[in-house]
């Protein structure tokens, strides 16, 4: 089966058969949520299959909280914000390792700005 599921939809949808073998995943609004065919490795050549992106690896806002340094409970209140993307796995929350680069890499230094345009303020009689 090749599976193609989009995020920010509803966990609530109704599946439609569009053709043999390939079911579409409407949510109540009538959007798509995901795309399941069947049997794909039959209907497409290998190849193109192989290249297909690899499916994500979630990981937990504790998981996001050893890789990055940072705390759990901050992590959460960046998803709450709508800064660091998420979705929803029952009641906990999930990160893809992107979307957690993506939301460090965003953020600004953190720190004392430099005293000078050179960076740190040396002191007369030291050296750099």
């Amino acid at each position: 089966m090749l599976g193609i599921w989009f995020p920010g939809t509803s966990d609530t949808a109704r599946t439609s058969e569009v053709a043999a073998g390939i079911h579409v995943d409407l949510t109540p609004d009538g959007r798509v949520a995901s795309i399941e065919i069947l049997d794909a490795s039959s209907r497409y050549p290998a190849a193109s299959l192989r290249n297909l992106p690899a499916p994500v690896d979630w990981m937990s806002l504790a998981e996001a909280a050893a890789e990055s340094g940072i705390t759990p409970d901050a992590l959460r209140r960046q998803v709450l914000n709508g800064r660091l993307a998420a979705r929803k796995r029952g009641r906990d929350w999930v990160v893809s390792p992107a979307a957690l680069w993506t939301y460090l890499e965003s953020r600004a230094p953190s720190g004392r700005p430099p005293a000078s345009a050179k960076g740190r303020r040396v002191r007369r009689g030291t050296r750099a």
